[in-house]
């Protein structure tokens, strides 16, 4: 079977060595590079043209998750699985928005690290039991609720204002335009009868949708 490149890409260097050690004895993974910044990455990757990014979701010369955007829409078929501090809806959110494959914790054993690095390899998604797994069935959902008097879409569009997301992430993330999620989101404002769309997220966390 081919191996799979791979680029580290993680701001502090013990990190990035601890990174590269655990995957670097994989049979089908190689790591191909390791890079500190978001412009280091940019270059290592057009240089070795990998098959995965291991990104880590806080970079100190831009933001990890456009970069990941970026990047995906450069060469679509790139699997990236991000790497954050913490367990943060809103930064899982922003991610699926992005396109990554995959996200994980700093506190992830090496064990979670390499299977999830494998699944991104292989094409399988992640576990849905996952805390990025049930974002991304979250974001997807597009059923009703009994609360409120919204369709279907405008309740998955509800659901992304719960995480906090942009126009611009939300209509990436549903593969629709901006002007249409404009559109959503002044009905949905109408329809709940609320001033602005942080009294919505309000509601949407308070009723347990995201």
């Amino acid at each position: 079977m081919p191996t799979n490149t791979l680029i580290v890409v993680h701001p502090r260097e013990m990190i990035r060595l601890g990174l590269s050690c655990i995957l670097k004895d994989q049979a089908l993974i190689k790591v191909a590079g390791e890079a500190a910044t978001a412009k280091a990455a940019q270059k290592l990757i057009k240089q070795h043209g990998p098959d995965l990014v291991l990104l880590y979701d806080q970079l100190d010369d831009g933001d990890s998750f456009d970069l990941a955007k970026k990047l995906l829409a450069v060469n679509p078929d790139l699997k990236i699985v991000m790497l954050g501090v913490q367990e943060s809806p809103t930064s899982l959110a922003r991610a699926a928005a992005a396109g990554a494959h995959d996200y994980l914790f700093e506190g992830s054993s090496s064990r979670e690290i390499l299977d999830a690095v494998k699944r991104a390899a292989s094409g399988k998604p992640p576990s849905p039991t996952s805390p990025y797994g049930k974002v991304l069935a979250s974001m997807r959902d597009r059923s009703s609720h009994p609360s409120v008097n919204l369709t279907p879409r405008e309740l998955q569009v509800l659901r992304h204002i719960g995480y906090g997301l942009s126009n611009e992430e939300i209509a990436r993330s549903m593969e629709i335009s901006v002007e249409t999620v404009k559109e959503h989101v002044q009905n949905i404002l109408r329809k709940m009868a609320v001033k602005d769309r942080t009294q919505a997220a309000v509601w949407v966390v308070r009723e347990g949708l995201v």
